[in-house]
């Protein structure tokens, strides 16, 4: 699919861009800020495909998107992607985890952590982000902060891993619906 576009949850370094790869097939991978925006780009034919988060084995439904495909009849279900769900605490290289007074993420992840938080940073409020790797990003520039992402969001923000596979159950899992204009 050289020159086709496939659409995904962004920036880089969400769980929706891992979806992505793995039905990309060489095409230019494209970050939308919401999973609404994502379902409006393929109605749109601004994309030839998009992924989007459905439903998650702890969290349930990701409303979001069943509305958005709710409001649309030119968007048709190609397929499903599933990926296991590995969360990570992570904030600026040197933060201790007691100097963490906030933690930001998606707000499907923060509910997939629930026990980690309150048993680790029960003091510590929650506050909720567009996506992981938007959340990993603010954390990394900010003192005090910590967000809840992927080892890539880290990676790719300069974000240190305070503390790995934080989600409450290891066999956590994110459907992913591959969407498109035909079938």
């Amino acid at each position: 699919m050289a020159g086709a576009k496939t659409g995904y949850l962004g920036p880089p370094g969400t769980f929706g861009e891992q979806a992505a790869l793995h039905i990309a097939d060489g095409s230019e991978l494209v970050p939308f800020p919401t999973h609404t925006a994502v379902v409006q780009a393929v109605a749109a034919g601004e994309i030839e495909a998009g992924v989007a988060a459905v439903e998650n084995s702890l969290e349930g439904p990701v409303n979001e998107t069943l509305d958005a495909l709710l409001q649309t009849e030119a968007v048709l279900i190609r397929g499903e992607v599933v990926l296991p769900v590995e969360h990570n605490l992570i904030a600026a290289p040197g933060t201790r985890l007691e100097d963490v007074s906030l933690v930001m993420s998606h707000p499907q992840a923060l509910g997939q952590c629930q026990v980690y938080l309150q048993s680790h940073l029960p003091n510590a409020r929650l506050e909720a982000a567009l996506s992981t790797a938007s959340a990993v990003e603010t954390a990394v520039a900010r003192p005090g902060i910590a967000a809840i992402g992927t080892q890539r969001a880290a990676e790719l923000s300069g974000g240190g891993i305070l503390a790995k596979q934080i989600q409450d159950a290891s066999l956590n899992k994110t459907r992913f619906l591959v969407l498109g204009r035909d079938d």
